[in-house]
């Protein structure tokens, strides 16, 4: 995916997830060249109910997912 096309499929997975009352969801980017992960989580910052985005433990595939927990 290119950026924007991720950057909303993630907005509408995160709104999704928040309807939902999940406390945490993963998103798999791939670690690539770190450009799409960046993209992902500087959308994650603008959002209010995400407290925090984080790599995966590197067991579970590290910086290839971003774990978001969430305040619902």
């Amino acid at each position: 995916m290119r950026a924007a096309e991720a950057v909303q499929a993630v907005e509408a997975f995160v709104d999704e997830a928040i309807v939902l009352g999940f406390p945490q969801v993963s998103i798999l980017h791939g670690k690539g060249t770190g450009a799409l992960k960046e993209e992902v989580r500087r959308y994650l910052r603008t959002v209010p109910l995400v407290l925090s985005a984080t790599d995966e433990h590197e067991e579970f595939g590290g910086a290839g997912i971003t774990v978001i927990r969430l305040d619902v």
